[in-house]
């Protein structure tokens, strides 16, 4: 099953990490949690964009 992912990122493409002890604070598996955090980013902002990014793998290279 291909799982969605979502990133968060800045007004220049920069990815931005949640707090916490995630294995990977940039990946997003949920759109509503990607929301939510985009959201309380934003307030901090001071008025930056914040955009939401889904993440399509067109490839992958596996090694056996």
């Amino acid at each position: 099953m291909n799982e969605k992912k979502y990133i968060v990122v800045n007004n220049i493409g920069n990815p931005i990490m949640r707090h916490g002890d995630e294995a990977n604070p940039y990946i997003f598996y949920s759109m509503i949690e990607a929301c939510v955090f985009a959201n309380e980013e934003w307030k901090k902002a001071n008025g930056q964009r914040i955009s939401v990014m889904e993440i399509v793998e067109i490839a992958s290279i596996r090694e056996y």
